[in-house]
């Protein structure tokens, strides 16, 4: 039995010869022009992967979950940052009260 007896799916024409080839995922006898390559994203762009795989059958859609996620730049600080007293009383290191010129606090009246 020869090879293109055991597989029809690879065309034989006398007058307008082609070279066969076998798909990298089936195994499959084939044209190489029925032929595709394989791509899948490498970072950003589409990158072929070297599989030459039937274009018909064995062809995969590149996935976009294996695109990277770029995330947005952080946001520009704040010039000149006021901070809340609140925040020196959760870190832990609580400053005096700061109290205006003239005011009597509950403290002082005792």
């Amino acid at each position: 039995m020869t090879i293109l007896g055991s597989n029809p799916r690879a065309r034989v024409n006398v007058n307008a010869p082609e070279a066969f080839a076998i798909c990298d995922r089936c195994g499959f006898l084939r044209n190489l022009s029925d032929l595709a390559a394989q791509q899948q994203y490498r970072g950003d762009a589409l990158m072929p992967t070297g599989y030459l795989v039937c274009h018909d059958t064995c062809l995969d859609v590149p996935h976009q979950f294996n695109r990277p996620i770029f995330l947005p730049p952080d946001p520009q600080p704040v010039p000149n940052p006021r901070p809340n007293f609140w925040a020196q009383e959760t870190a832990g290191t609580s400053a005096p009260p700061q109290t205006l010129p003239g005011v009597q606090t509950a403290e002082d009246s005792d």
